[in-house]
């Protein structure tokens, strides 16, 4: 309402004035008014503490992410400063935007709501209003009343001395008119003066009551000044009461709102400027060609006298360390033929989507592959059949148990341990990258589906999952907790 005054007045429209009858009632609606201002500030104050608190959650995501893609190794040395430098600016960032959420909400809308509820207050009874605009009303009703009926006498006064006055005119004219009428007769003439006359004294009359009941208003105007101007000043101050309390409120958003009172950016960024320089180029390439070049020191084969020994059987995945407490000692293993196991052609452990932008990690970095394990498990068993020939193969059945108790987990049974779901819950993960699953045994997923995650990951890198009812092995850094 105070909006639509201030254009009124903007645009050459003239508002009535207070001073008139039940013109008070812009005033009035002026508590309604301040009374939704509080809730329209309040839901301001609201929408940007979602704001905030979505940009803070979305930096820590994004910290938290960029710093599991680091554990996946492909940048080394001080190469990872820099993005290790971007996530800790991310995550500080993040804390002071949730600080400003945490003032916005926990203090200035907490301390708005609490002054609302104290100034204004809902009638019981309907049709609902504001008590407070319910009292100013009645007050400026009572003050006003008094010269309400004297103006209202005076309207009735003023619209009967009017009247009067038209209907002397109209006499005087048909008096007028009647002496000039040559077939008129005296009789009539006679008639329409007598009504003239009394319309002489009528307007007298009316002229008399109207300056009486003006005498009787301008007399009751000093209280009528009076008694308003005290009601206006309690509304006066009612508004004042507000208008101050949300000015203080402004400043205190001012602060809540200045971020970089809530940590100290310069420190921030220049943690940042040092974490880039830290990255040295010449120095990380000096490392890559001692671990991985042609630092590396040069070891050439050289003869070898052949020993008779067995190799270590390992499962595919996960190693299984035999009990050899019981010592008992392999002597003989009946060779596998060919036709029993086939051997599978060697293939990639992981098919990455060239889709997803940069290069992914393999969940055998510095491991031997599946295919790899199952090689040389059947190589081992060769050469553990060649020492049993010699020894004699009486020995067999004893060394077949010996195998058995060193190495309880068959491959079935591994299988059947990947794929078996007990029902129990898991934690939410999201997939980094595509993973198509190589085996029967492991779970196939594209970058950004959602799964569980059953165990954490083994020695060798892989994670017991659950992804659409179906339980399976995968990659440990091909997914991120979500």
């Amino acid at each position: 309402m105070v909006g639509a005054t201030e254009n009124e007045v903007q645009n050459g429209l003239s508002a009535a004035s207070f001073w008139e009858c039940r013109e008070y009632h812009r005033t009035i609606k002026r508590v309604d008014t301040a009374n939704k201002l509080c809730s329209e500030l309040s839901l301001m104050i609201q929408e940007r503490a979602e704001i905030e608190k979505a940009y803070s959650a979305n930096l820590k995501r994004w910290s938290n992410r960029w710093l599991s893609f680091l554990d996946s190794g492909l940048e080394y040395a001080s190469g990872a400063s820099p993005w290790k430098g971007l996530c800790k600016e991310a995550e500080a960032v993040s804390n002071a935007h949730q600080d400003v959420r945490n003032t916005l909400i926990d203090e200035l809308q907490t301390g708005l709501k609490h002054w609302q509820k104290e100034h204004f207050h809902k009638t019981p009874l309907p049709p609902q209003g504001l008590k407070e605009a319910k009292q100013f009303e009645q007050e400026f009703e009572q003050a006003q009343k008094p010269w309400a009926k004297r103006l209202k006498k005076v309207s009735q006064a003023k619209k009967d001395y009017h009247q009067a006055c038209k209907m002397e005119r109209s006499l005087q004219v048909q008096v007028q008119n009647a002496k000039n009428d040559p077939a008129g007769t005296a009789e009539q003439l006679k008639k329409t003066q007598e009504k003239y006359a009394k319309a002489e004294k009528e307007v007298e009359r009316t002229r008399a009551n109207y300056n009486n009941t003006l005498s009787e208003l301008h007399a009751e105007c000093p209280r009528y000044l009076e008694e308003m101007t005290k009601v206006f000043n309690k509304a006066q101050d009612f508004e004042r009461e507000r208008l101050v309390f949300f000015k203080d409120l402004f400043k205190c958003l001012q602060e809540a709102l200045n971020v970089t009172l809530k940590a100290d950016y310069n420190n921030i960024y220049r943690d940042l400027e040092t974490a880039i320089s830290q990255c040295d180029v010449e120095a990380d390439l000096s490392w890559w060609s001692s671990h991985h070049g042609i630092d590396m020191p040069a070891i050439f084969p050289e003869f070898e006298e052949y020993t008779p020994e067995l190799t270590a059987l390992s499962n595919k995945k996960r190693s299984v360390v035999a009990d050899t407490s019981q010592g008992v000692t392999l002597t003989g293993i009946t060779p596998l033929s060919s036709t029993e196991t086939p051997e599978k052609p060697n293939q990639p452990a992981v098919a990455p989507s060239p889709a997803n932008g940069p290069s992914q990690p393999t969940p055998f970095d510095d491991a031997v592959t599946p295919t790899d394990t199952r090689n040389s498990n059947l190589m081992a068993q060769s050469e553990a059949s060649t020492t049993a020939a010699m020894t004699g193969a009486a020995t067999t059945q004893a060394a077949g148990a010996a195998a058995t108790g060193a190495d309880d987990m068959s491959d079935a049974d591994y299988y059947a341990s990947a794929t078996y779901d007990d029902g129990r819950p898991g934690i939410p993960v999201r997939a980094l990258y595509d993973y198509t699953g190589q085996e029967d045994d492991e779970i196939t997923f594209k970058a950004g589906d959602r799964l569980e995650k059953l165990e954490e990951a083994d020695d060798q890198g892989w994670c017991k999952g659950r992804k659409d009812g179906r339980c399976g092995l995968y990659p440990a850094n091909y997914a991120e907790e979500i």
